[in-house]
């Protein structure tokens, strides 16, 4: 959703003339007088009346990562920094009046299919925000948090673009897999985005 700072702007102005005398000439100058401009902040976009008075911090896209089709030999034996498919995109919006704190985590679990779990699994992800954060950690599958960002008191929308080559899977030897063609392996990643500051206020 959008916010907007700039709720309203006003802006007065006062003129002034002097006419000439027909008997004395020019009269003197009218007295010098001044007018303001002014305006009034506020988190509130005035289009969305749901939108919280005071803003919203918000995890608005996290990415998912394909690595394509792996031999079997690879899963046995193990691998490191294989690149993903295609780039990801993390988007983080804040828009709170105030400051501006706020962490990023993510945890994730195993890769499993049906029949078999995988042991060993790392997720090698880095980049650099577009306000400047930089973005970087190793996700392990034992789901345990790790902090990927922490903002850095900007407001706004902050885009971390992880390319293909940022975003490294290793996985650890496992010989006693149970494979068969076409097995496909899948694991959750689970992102969350936190401040000590309120995230979206009660109305």
């Amino acid at each position: 959703m959008k916010k907007a700072f700039l709720a309203t702007m006003g802006m007065g102005i006062l003129a002034s003339m002097t006419i000439a005398s027909a008997t004395t000439g020019f009269a003197d100058e009218a007295e010098a007088k001044d007018s303001t401009a002014n305006f009034t902040i506020t988190a509130k976009d005035p289009g969305n009346p749901t939108d919280p008075d005071n803003g919203t911090l918000t995890l608005k896209e996290v990415p998912s990562f394909n690595y394509g089709v792996l031999e079997a030999s690879s899963i046995y034996s193990g691998f490191t920094g294989k690149a993903a498919q295609a780039e990801g995109k993390v988007l983080v919006s804040d828009t709170r009046l105030g400051t501006s704190d706020w962490t990023l985590t993510a945890n994730m679990d195993k890769f499993t299919n049906s029949k078999t779990s995988l042991e060993g699994a790392a997720l090698d992800l880095s980049a650099i925000g577009t306000l400047g954060e930089d973005f970087t950690g190793v996700i392990k599958d034992d789901k345990s948090p790790v902090e990927l960002a922490k903002g850095n008191g900007s407001h706004g929308k902050d885009e971390f673009l992880i390319s293909a080559e940022n975003a490294k899977l290793t996985l650890g030897a496992n010989p006693k897999a149970n494979l068969a063609a076409d097995d496909a392996f899948e694991t959750t990643i689970n992102w969350n985005l936190s401040s000590s500051q309120p995230v979206a206020p009660t109305a």
